[in-house]
């Protein structure tokens, strides 16, 4: 006898307003159609994107990120010809997130868990290296900023700190600021 079937919970009744299984089956999907529709238009909204690219300074970040808090979308945050320093979600109805990457096993890797901790954010346990690791081939640890501040201002205080404490950067550090987000419709 299965442990996860409660027999005596079967019953051959049908819900209100079935008269036979072809009503059960059309309940189900009307009801399943509108979550799909729902879904769907939520992938929609998250494929149907344009770019931007923008240079700028530590100074733009608060407007970049309003942009973003705004208009719903990802921005990235690079140094030119850099990786990928920082990364923002904020998409239409999910919970808006930020990411910070850094190289692994590095200062700046212990910089930022430093930093976590001085700014009371989750900080996430040491990985360490991935399981297929070459010595010879830098990897990347990312540190999700938790609990997620839902102020913009906030949160692009975090960003600036961060780069400034961790990799350095002063008022003048050039960025590069990348947004994609939904097409607008007309």
């Amino acid at each position: 006898m299965s442990e996860f079937v409660n027999y005596n919970k079967r019953s051959i009744d049908l819900p209100a307003g079935c008269k036979n299984l072809g009503d059960l089956l059309k309940l189900k999907k009307s009801s399943n159609a509108a979550w799909y529709s729902h879904l769907a238009e939520d992938m929609v909204r998250s494929a149907a994107t344009h770019g931007e690219r923008t240079s700028g300074t530590l100074g733009d970040i608060s407007r970049q990120v309003a942009k973003l808090w705004d208009a719903k979308g990802r921005l990235s945050i690079s140094e030119p010809d850099k990786h990928f320093l920082v990364h923002v979600s904020c998409l239409y109805k999910w919970e808006a997130t930020a990411a910070l990457i850094v190289e692994g096993n590095s200062r700046q890797e212990q910089g930022t868990r430093n930093f976590f901790a001085s700014h009371h954010l989750d900080i996430p346990q040491q990985s360490g290296m991935p399981f297929m690791f070459n010595p010879d081939i830098p990897y990347q640890s990312i540190y999700r900023v938790s609990p997620m501040p839902s102020d913009p201002e906030i949160l692009s205080r975090i960003l600036i700190d961060f780069l400034r404490e961790v990799y350095g950067l002063d008022e003048n550090s050039q960025l590069l600021f990348i947004y994609t987000g939904p097409i607008e419709s007309t």
